[in-house]
Formats: structure tokens, C-alpha cells, sequence
């Protein structure tokens, strides 16, 4: 292992020393690492809140679209360019009592939230890219320029028309849908809005400074969405953070993702430990990812398109530990098929 990857850690003399410097060991039946950089990871999984089930796939190739779609799919024979599809978090809302919603934080509506309805994918999807700026704009009330000025007179109008189109317009007037959007969007926005005005976020997820500006917005959202779930009606939420290709430089960058992540002053974390112990005890955080990286490091300090990966569950429900053969005893061995006499660690694209 140490020979087929030593050169992405740097100049340590030995795998003995950059271990010491980089990992901190856990057990569960077995004693393994997890990087320094994943606090939050190794708390909760001390904890016994953490569930890592080992060697896993979700893809039966090696490119992010396709992969990324059959993940968030949850179906290994989709087709590869179908994206107007839906998704296994879609799926799974549909068959809950009540009509749940599903919660999208990330700036865009992933695969994952869509329904079964070819026609009415988000039926069931709410698109929370920023919770206290939903529903329609609000002009400033003091402001002066054109789009406050545009803003109050489409507000005065629709308030004003809207009773009147009710009462005089059919009932398949091509219109009324524009008023009843228009009603709806403005109750929405104002009901979050009256709900988070007296619950400021605290500061340290108002402060919150990561590599990534959209996963601190998105863990934001996480804090503000269990504030209003009452309103939202979600049993599912779906967030995403990118920049995992790390064909060159992997150490910086993958420590940097990791900290955003799953670090003990990450996103995560932070949001988590905000929360109130009810709100916690009703969170599973289900980490899955498109394909995993090869073992061999390449010759530009990273790693190219692996198969095998780790699914990560956290939260107070889970039952913890470590699951499926961490350490696969074949991986170490001279792989049968090569004519060299290599082991997989050894062997460019395995």
C-alpha cells in the first residue's frame, strides 16, 4: 500500500510515520484510520453514531455523469443520457403517507428529488437554495431604485387584481393560474419568513467560513429547514458538494473537501451541533459518492477513476460500526490474471 501511494503524502520516511501524523485509529472488530481531517467522522463514530460499510458500488462505469446518475437514481440500468428521470428520494416520498416532501438545499435540484410523474417531476420537491430569501422579493423600504420601484407596483397590482379576477374571470380563465401562483408563492415566502424572523442563526453558522461558499449556504439551510418543518413538510433533504476529481494535487484538495465536510469545525458539524436534540435524533446523514479512486497513486500526485468506495451513514438512530471486509485480503495478493506477478495496488486501472 505504502509503495503504490506513499508519493501523495509527502516526504515521510516511513508509512509507520505518516500514519502517526495523519490518522487516528478506531475500532470496530478490527482497528483502522480515519483521517485527521474528518473530526466530526471520528467523533460520532466513537460515539457510536457512525456507520461505515466498506466496498461498496454504485456504478458499473468509471464516468462521473452516468455514475452520478445511477447513484442519485438508485437505478444500476438507467439509461446514460436520460436525466428527465426520477430519482430514488423521489421514489421514496411518493410511497410515505401525507405527501412529504423532498428538500433540496444545493443550488440546483438534483437527480435524486425527482417523482415517478413524467410530467410533474417536483410535485413533491421543494428547491431551498437560500431559506431566508424564499417566495417572491421584497422591495426595501427605503429603497428608491427601479427594481424596488417594479417590485411594489407588481405587489400593489396583484393584491389589488387578484380578489377582483376571483370574482369576475370563469373558472378556465388561462390567467387565474398566474394570480393563484402568485397568492400561493407570496403565503409560502411570507409563512418561512415570520417563522425564521425570530430565530437568527447562530453565529457560528452565521459565520461560517469554508472552502466552499455553496456548502456553507446549504448547511445553513440545513439548520433553517428543521426550523420550519412544520411548514415545509420534507422527510428528505438532498445537498451536494463537488471537486472530488483529483487527478493532480490530491492531498490539498481532498483534505480541504474533507473538512468541509466531515470535519470537526465542518459544515456538518456545525449545523448539527446547533441543532436541538429533537431535531438530532430525527437526522441520518447518508454520504454516498459517484465511484471511488484507484489505489495506485499516478504520476501527477493524485489518483484516476477507482469502482470500490465507502458508503457513511451518521446520527443518533444508527447503529455504528464498521461494515463488509474493510480490508480485502486479495488486494495484497499477486492478482492472478496479471502476467506480472502484481498485486491490484500495483496495477494502473484497478
Amino acid at each position: 500500500y505504502w509503495q503504490a501511494r506513499q508519493r501523495l503524502y509527502g516526504n515521510y520516511a516511513s508509512y509507520g510515520d505518516m500514519y502517526a501524523a495523519e490518522y487516528t485509529t478506531v475500532s470496530s472488530g478490527i482497528n483502522f484510520g480515519i483521517h485527521n481531517s474528518c473530526g466530526w467522522l471520528i467523533e460520532q463514530f466513537n460515539f457510536g453514531n457512525a456507520s461505515i460499510i466498506a466496498n461498496t458500488y454504485g456504478s458499473l462505469n468509471r464516468a462521473h455523469d452516468f455514475s452520478q446518475l445511477i447513484v442519485q437514481a438508485g437505478d444500476l440500468q438507467a439509461e446514460r443520457t436520460y436525466i428527465d428521470r426520477d430519482g430514488w428520494g423521489g421514489r421514496a416520498v411518493e410511497q410515505l403517507s401525507g405527501a412529504p416532501n423532498v428538500l433540496e438545499l444545493s443550488n440546483g435540484v438534483q437527480t435524486f428529488c425527482k417523482g415517478t410523474d413524467p410530467n410533474f417531476r417536483l410535485k413533491q420537491v421543494i428547491h431551498a437554495q437560500n431559506m431566508r430569501d424564499m417566495g417572491l422579493p421584497q422591495a426595501s423600504a427605503s429603497g428608491t431604485g427601479s427594481d424596488d420601484n417594479l417590485i411594489r407596483a407588481l405587489t400593489a397590482y396583484y393584491n389589488a387584481r387578484g380578489p377582483e379576477v376571483e370574482a369576475e374571470k370563469p373558472a378556465n380563465w388561462p390567467f387565474r393560474k398566474i394570480f393563484q401562483h402568485h397568492a400561493s408563492i407570496s403565503a409560502f415566502g411570507a409563512a418561512i419568513a415570520a417563522e425564521l424572523e425570530s430565530q437568527p442563526l447562530p453565529p457560528a453558522l452565521a459565520n461560517l467560513a469554508l472552502n466552499s461558499n455553496s456548502f456553507e449556504q446549504q448547511c445553513r439551510n440545513l439548520y433553517d429547514a428543521c426550523q420550519t418543518a412544520g411548514i415545509l413538510n420534507y422527510r428528505l433533504m438532498s445537498m451536494s458538494y463537488g471537486g472530488w476529481d483529483t487527478h493532480t494535487g490530491q492531498t490539498g484538495r481532498i483534505v480541504s473537501n474533507l473538512n468541509d465536510v466531515l470535519g470537526s469545525t465542518g459544515g456538518l458539524a456545525i449545523a448539527h451541533n446547533e441543532l436541538s436534540t429533537q431535531a438530532r435524533d430525527n437526522l441520518v446523514y447518508p454520504l454516498s459518492w459517484d465511484f471511488g479512486r484507484q489505489l495506485a497513486a499516478n504520476g501527477s500526485n493524485g489518483t484516476d477513476h477507482g469502482r470500490g468506495n465507502y458508503s457513511i451513514l451518521i446520527g443518533n438512530p444508527l447503529q455504528g460500526g464498521a461494515y463488509g471486509e474493510l480490508f480485502p485480503a486479495h488486494e495484497a495478493q499477486p492478482d492472478p490474471g496479471d502476467s506480472q506477478g502484481r498485486t491490484p495496488f500495483e496495477i494502473p486501472g484497478r
